[in-house]
């Protein structure tokens, strides 16, 4: 089919992503609108999350490829990607970005001012994380702020000021990001070091490159609960919390030893993320 390399660019058979980018925004806007508001969100801006997730994805990835278009032909995993393949061409993934971009500046008729300026930093810096795997030694350092950007956005929406709470959340998902961004860099680090010119954490730690990620996800865990203590949440949430710790546990051990399998370890953070959106959802339905 004529669309499905489109589909391809923007990663949508592929939704892993996306569900790390959603789940994130969707805790913030939930904890935000039911502690200043006290009750859930409305459809409709729920709605508005989910889309922009979507379009901000699909734009990243797409960017991501063009500016990747020259590299991804070298690495196993990307070389059949629609760019390096030739199922499309420059012209046609550049025509899709400005398509997705003016996509994203129609949402955000439906917010204020402070979101607008908060989604225009997070737009600078979705076109600056494909350059920065060549000049900085940790590229996942700025993925992990952009990959934040949607708690903030969140807050701006509903609250039009960004409550000081949120960037207990924003740290949170950021140590996550570097995290299980760095494993799944893992995937590709023989490839990136035998190209050269391309960075990545999982080559800047090597062999402690586990216990490195181990930092990372106690960080978050640690971060959690203080977001969970500025903000009050109960047993639901620490629940939630708690299984998350599991599920890195788990991870842990898929990442070490003769076989790692760090794709599969990458793949089941989706899954955190809607267990800790639940325990938020169900901490406000029990509590409050």
């Amino acid at each position: 089919m004529v669309i499905r390399p489109y589909l391809q660019l923007m990663r949508l058979h592929q939704p892993t992503g996306l569900w790390l980018l959603m789940w994130p925004a969707l805790l913030g806007l939930w904890v935000a609108h039911q502690e200043f508001y006290r009750s859930a969100p409305d459809p409709w801006l729920i709605g508005l999350i989910v889309v922009g997730a979507l379009i901000t994805r699909s734009l990243g990835c797409t960017l991501n490829d063009i500016l990747d278009r020259d590299l991804d032909g070298h690495v196993a995993r990307t070389r059949e990607r629609p760019l390096p393949s030739g199922a499309l061409s420059l012209r046609q993934a550049l025509i899709l970005a400005a398509a997705l971009i003016l996509a994203a500046l129609t949402l955000l008729l439906w917010t204020n001012q402070l979101t607008a300026a908060v989604a225009a930093l997070a737009a600078a810096l979705i076109g600056l994380y494909p350059l920065a795997k060549r000049f900085l030694r940790a590229p996942q350092l700025v993925l992990a702020v952009t990959f934040s950007m949607g708690i903030p956005i969140t807050y701006a929406i509903v609250l039009d000021w960004l409550n000081p709470v949120l960037w207990w959340l924003f740290a949170a998902n950021a140590a996550w990001i570097m995290a299980y961004d760095t494993i799944y860099a893992m995937a590709d680090a023989q490839d990136d070091a035998s190209h050269g010119g391309i960075h990545s954490t999982a080559l800047l730690f090597g062999r402690r490159t586990p216990s490195a990620i181990a930092v990372f996800q106690t960080l978050t865990i640690v971060l959690l609960v203080f977001y969970g203590i500025d903000n009050m949440l109960n047993l639901p949430y620490y629940l939630a919390v708690t299984s998350l710790y599991f599920l890195f546990v788990y991870q842990q051990r898929l990442i070490r030893g003769e076989r790692p399998d760090p794709m599969r370890a990458f793949g089941s953070n989706a899954w955190g993320g809607a267990i800790l959106f639940a325990g938020t959802v169900l901490n406000y339905v029990w509590f409050v």
